[in-house]
């Protein structure tokens, strides 16, 4: 990403978010491929220009707020891997083509995540004071699952709920936080149940209606949340 040369009373001042270190190329590098004497060889690196540049940055349009990532930030990511070209559809001449997969370690699912999340928060124009922290502090419900809302019967998943997580009788709430301290659940605003071990759980059993479950997690003063609307039904 480079700055435009343009001029526009709209456009506000550019924030970088991330760096490029290093040279992409001299990292993990890439290959255009040819084919050859029957088979495809390694032809030419893919050159890049890109260390010291933008790789994430932030800004305003009149009243609306920009993110833009030139790395697409993961859910998981890696560490001390490599890439791995290799082909598809091996031994078709030249209708083989290749794809990429990285090989190696997996780090925590929050090693960059935490900047999605504030991102996306600072973009939707939550206040300051409720943003996500700067750092990898995260927790998010496993049971009932925010980003696949079902009808849940005693615990047990049933079917899809595109309106919202539905839970008829009780079951467990279930979280994950990458963090060891104690998880507080609440309900509607109000603290039901503290859970100090993993897996952290809290049974619950509550009056029908629509409620918003809210659970949160301590870590060196700053907290993670995560909330999510529930229809109960005794």
């Amino acid at each position: 990403m480079y700055e435009a040369d343009v001029e526009d009373e709209k456009m506000g001042d550019i924030i970088p978010l991330a760096i490029y270190d290093e040279e992409i190329m001299d990292v993990a590098p890439l290959h255009y491929w040819k084919w050859r004497n029957g088979e495809w060889i390694p032809f030419r690196n893919v050159s890049t220009d890109l260390k010291g540049e933008y790789a994430a940055i932030a800004t305003t349009y009149g009243k609306g707020r920009i993110v833009l990532f030139g790395p697409h930030p993961e859910r998981e990511t890696f560490l001390d891997g490599h890439i791995e070209e290799f082909p598809v559809r091996e031994n078709l001449s030249p209708f083989t083509w290749f794809i990429y997969r990285w090989n190696g370690n997996t780090t925590d699912i929050s090693y960059n995540w935490w900047i999605l999340r504030r991102s996306v928060a600072w973009a939707a124009g939550i206040k300051d004071e409720h943003l996500p922290p700067l750092d990898d502090t995260m927790i998010f419900f496993m049971k009932p699952n925010v980003w696949h809302p079902a009808v849940y019967i005693e615990g047990r998943r049933i079917l899809p709920a595109p309106w919202g997580n539905t839970i008829i009788g009780s079951m467990n709430i279930s979280v994950y936080t990458n963090v060891k301290s104690d998880v507080k659940f609440f309900m509607d605003g109000r603290e039901m149940y503290d859970d100090y071990m993993p897996p952290y759980e809290w049974r619950m059993s509550f009056r029908g209606g629509k409620h918003i479950l809210r659970v949160e997690v301590e870590n060196g003063g700053n907290i993670a949340y995560a909330e999510m609307i529930l229809y109960c039904f005794p």
